[in-house]
């Protein structure tokens, strides 16, 4: 807290000074001043002058304030990840940029023989590296490459044969998206089947937004379904046939998978 006590006492100085110009002005002098005011209505004076500075002064001095409390982290070595700041406070010293403060996606590259054992391995890395927003996963390069040169279903027996659940390249999008905060949903036309990345949380009238802006000024609702239930049931008019089709409003918070059709008016 001594950045604070800093500030503080920089505002004490600047309202002795206001008072010392006041009472240059008003030709009394400092003891005129507080004769004219008592003591007990000088410290009230004070303590006003001092309020009303910190409001004035704090705004503009809390980028500052968490620089300084980042940088000291830095001398630490710890990242600036690790100040867990919440929104405004993120907000606040985005203009400064810091590497530190991002997400950390920690990725080991393994042999195929080291597949076995690649859980243990990433438990070490994780132990070793325990800060915030930052995620360890173990991989192979060699394998990624082969699986990408086959069709899909060779693919899926190769990745059988080695005892892998999912591919490198799936595991590492989610992953960043956990760490990004992000889910996606969907929405399929005549033209394109597509994903749209938004913050976990969202709400529709957020995710018609994210397709259009006229979306979200026009949203009446949003028709949703499950993507496995739509994958099973193969159409919207079955989902509804179903009872999966659900309507929702703009309140509704969008579930990572939903697909999602916008009724909106003009």
């Amino acid at each position: 807290m001594i950045e604070i006590g800093v500030l503080v006492g920089l505002v004490v100085v600047v309202a002795w000074y206001v008072t010392w110009i006041s009472s240059e002005v008003l030709g009394m002098g400092m003891m005129g001043v507080g004769f004219a005011l008592g003591a007990p209505e000088l410290a009230a004076f004070y303590a006003l002058l001092v309020v009303m500075m910190v409001a004035m002064m704090l705004p503009s001095a809390l980028p500052m304030i968490l620089a300084y409390r980042g940088i000291t982290r830095l001398e630490a070595g710890r990242p600036i990840r690790d100040l867990g700041l919440d929104v405004d406070e993120a907000k606040a010293i985005r203009g400064f940029r810091f590497l530190t403060e991002k997400p950390v996606l920690v990725l080991l590259n393994i042999g195929e023989r080291e597949i076995p054992s690649a859980e243990e391995s990433v438990e070490v890395i994780r132990a070793a590296y325990p800060h915030r927003h930052a995620l360890v996963d173990a991989l192979s390069a060699r394998i990624e490459m082969e699986l990408g040169e086959l069709e899909p279903d060779d693919a899926a027996v190769f990745m059988t044969e080695l005892g892998i659940e999912r591919s490198g390249l799936g595991r590492v999008i989610a992953l960043s998206y956990q760490l990004l905060g992000l889910i996606s949903f969907l929405t399929a036309g005549p033209d394109e089947v597509r994903a749209w990345p938004i913050p976990d949380g969202s709400t529709a009238v957020d995710a018609a937004g994210a397709i259009h802006t006229d979306l979200a000024k026009g949203f009446i609702r949003a028709e949703t379904v499950a993507y496995e239930d739509l994958l099973a049931l193969r159409s919207m008019a079955e989902a509804r046939k179903a009872g999966r089709l659900r309507s929702e409003g703009r309140t509704y918070h969008v579930r990572d998978g939903d697909v999602l059709e916008i009724l909106f008016s003009r």
